[in-house]
């Protein structure tokens, strides 16, 4: 168990960003993906009939009492498709294609096989959420006292293991809890790596190491070896997106992508197994007022031989974190600054999440290399002053104008 492991490298191209395809003059941002599957159409043939992924070819009409489970499987397959084909480009549902030319701005400066991730994870996490049964998730945990539960399944999804052995059986965590405070102030303690000594005692070293753009980070963790195993380390990258069509519920995905992290950013470490997120993340649904629901699905392999009673204990005891991070808020930011609260807060889309939160946080700014904003602490007795002053005003003059507000 002391042993590192080896993880399985492929060949891959040319790293191109989203905003290099945009740019081209010769061939529109579409025609980049039609391009590339022609190329690889003798490929995709053989690797979609020999995983049955992607598409369902009829050679017959298909009878209309079928043709709703028919479209079922399709979505289940676009799902179960190999993330590392997704990734190299040999294999892009019209889904995918579709989804990278409507988060373009999202995926700016993002290699594009990252991106092409991004947008399989998500799709995989909002599938969990949107088809959540007790059926298919079992209950292994219900604190009422600390409320939150905790669900397992398996995976049924290929994700990035050792030596390339897709692993369709291990266990997905789903963990949820209602947390007394503003969304806002949750993602800034989830985003700011500096406090996770305040919520993880079993990480020895959290650090951002990239912002590929505001919305896109990279993030290296190295936690403590319980025994009788080794240190694990992992890096992964993770998108986050708010989604006015679902009631703003905020997206944010995680998983490790060996080719690129690694490479660029961080090679194996001496003394320590590295492990990977197949897929995982929080989603967040923003409620009315000072407290939100947060979700967190997380798929991942240790890595190394890790006997699987340890396995299965630290993944249960991670269900915890949220706990453990809605603790911290009550501790260390029992009064957050307005513009972390409901009634301080911006807009509820991606510009005004990181108006509020991405641009305090000093990693995320010196990454992206644009100046920190610092909350400004106003004396309450100018603020009450302020107040009455601008009340007694309008009754007077009446409602600031349209062309005053915001002067």
């Amino acid at each position: 168990n002391m042993h590192r492991s080896h993880t399985f490298f492929f060949k891959s191209k040319n790293v191109k960003s989203i905003t290099d395809v945009s740019l081209s003059k010769n061939k529109p941002f579409a025609s980049i993906f039609k391009t590339e599957q022609k190329q690889h159409r003798t490929e995709e043939v053989k690797t979609e009939i020999s995983k049955k992924s992607v598409h369902n070819v009829k050679l017959s009409p298909v009878p209309t009492d079928e043709l709703q489970q028919q479209q079922q499987l399709s979505s289940e397959n676009d799902l179960n498709v190999s993330p590392e084909l997704i990734a190299q480009g040999k294999i892009c549902p019209a889904w995918l294609e579709k989804a990278l030319i409507d988060n373009k701005e999202r995926n700016e400066g993002v290699p594009l096989e990252i991106a092409r991730l991004n947008e399989l994870v998500t799709k995989r996490l909002l599938h969990d959420y949107d088809t959540f049964s007790s059926d298919t998730w079992n209950l292994v945990g219900n604190d009422e006292k600390k409320g939150f539960k905790t669900y397992v399944k398996k995976s049924g999804v290929e994700g990035f293991h050792q030596n390339g052995c897709a692993n369709q059986n291990r266990d997905v965590i789903w963990s949820e809890m209602e947390v007394p405070c503003n969304f806002r102030q949750f993602l800034s303690l989830m985003w700011t790596n500096e406090r996770s000594y305040q919520y993880k005692p079993d990480v020895v070293e959290c650090r951002n190491m990239h912002m590929y753009n505001v919305n896109t980070y990279v993030t290296y963790m190295k936690g403590k070896a319980i025994w009788p195993t080794s240190e694990r380390d992992l890096i992964y990258t993770g998108q986050y997106r708010v989604i006015p069509e679902r009631k703003n519920l905020i997206v944010n995905s995680s998983f490790s992508y060996a080719p690129i992290l690694e490479r660029d950013f961080s090679p194996l470490v001496e003394n320590a197994v590295r492990a990977h997120v197949d897929y995982g993340g929080m989603l967040v649904e923003p409620h009315n007022g000072n407290t939100c629901k947060v979700i967190r699905i997380m798929a991942m392999d240790m890595g190394g031989n890790i006997p699987a009673p340890i396995e299965r204990f630290v993944d249960q005891k991670s269900a915890y974190l949220l706990f453990h991070m809605s603790e911290s808020l009550q501790k260390h930011e029992p009064n957050p600054p307005p513009r972390l609260t409901h009634e301080g807060g911006g807009k509820v889309d991606d510009l005004g999440v990181s108006n509020d939160v991405s641009y305090y946080i000093p990693s995320v700014t010196k990454s992206l290399g644009v100046p920190l904003k610092k909350d400004v602490k106003f004396d309450e007795k100018e603020i009450a002053l302020h107040k009455s002053d601008q009340a007694q005003h309008q009754q007077i003059d009446g409602p600031p104008s349209s062309s005053e507000i915001g002067r």
